[in-house]
């Protein structure tokens, strides 16, 4: 499996057609991929086009966008015969604001998967509610975990119950602490699990709240295993800059080191409960 990282950076954009735009030239970089991967947030560069907005409305302000830009989606995952995590985008259903991350697998309807575990300021702030957490996989051995929900063990611990060996991670993080948070756990769910996770970052600014700042990188992260020498990263963007990564997933590797690996994390998780 080839799987393709967008580092999407942010850019002052005055019209749509820019933010698609923008879209089209990461995705020509991903060619021949068979899982893309955008970052948390990435379609708020539509901010840019709303002009008009506070902290408080600026979740709210870019829903009327969420269909148009699922639909793009939709058709370059058709066009690319690629499974693309969409990053997020705000969407609006009966007045409730929802931070949703739409999955396009060729030839099939958009899947949904939201933010299931909302950070104050998202809550407390920009008025996002609350989705749930969905436990299936969105393809068979992949799945999705949103930025702050990749932090909790026992969110992720019922995908890969049901098969999951391929963890998508969009985050956005403003700092070197939240940047850190994030991806220490993408490294200690892809131990614990023993399985490929996918850590996509956003990085620029819009030149206001709430995305004044964004600080980080995106990593293809391997289980750290003697079969992984590169460490256990596999691939990593550059810091803070728009940036495309990829590399080959061998899932066949997955399984070896799962039955024969020096620690054997996935099948020892049961032991916890003996004695």
């Amino acid at each position: 499996m080839k799987v393709s990282v967008i580092q999407f950076g942010f850019r002052e954009i005055a019209r749509e057609q820019e933010f698609y735009d923008h879209l089209d030239e990461l995705f020509a970089r991903c060619e021949g991929s068979d899982l893309i991967v955008l970052p948390e947030y990435c379609a708020s560069e539509l901010l840019g086009v709303v002009g008009d907005y506070t902290e408080e409305t600026s979740a709210i302000a870019t829903t009327p966008y969420f269909d148009d830009y699922v639909a793009y989606l939709r058709d370059k995952s058709n066009a690319m015969n690629a499974v693309i995590v969409g990053g997020t985008a705000y969407r609006k259903t009966d007045d409730i604001v929802q931070n949703i991350c739409p999955v396009l697998v060729p030839g099939q309807e958009p899947l949904i998967r939201g933010k299931a575990l909302l950070v104050p300021y998202e809550k407390d702030v920009q008025g996002i509610s609350y989705l749930g957490f969905q436990h299936k996989p969105v393809i068979d051995g992949v799945g999705v975990a949103v930025c702050y929900d990749a932090e909790f063990p026992a969110l992720i611990r019922p995908l890969c119950e049901q098969g999951v060996v391929v963890l998508a991670a969009p985050s956005s993080t403003e700092d070197i602490h939240g940047f850190r948070r994030v991806r220490y756990s993408c490294l200690a769910r892809a131990i614990e699990n023993q399985i490929y996770v996918i850590h996509a970052a956003i990085v620029g600014s819009i030149g206001r709240e709430p995305y004044l700042n964004n600080y980080g990188t995106s990593a293809i992260i391997a289980p750290s295993m003697r079969e992984f020498p590169d460490g256990p990263i596999l691939a990593e963007s550059k810091l803070n800059v728009e940036d495309v990564i990829s590399a080959e997933l061998d899932l066949e590797k997955l399984e070896l080191i799962r039955e024969k690996g020096e620690v054997r994390n996935w099948h020892d998780r049961s032991e916890m409960w003996k004695g």
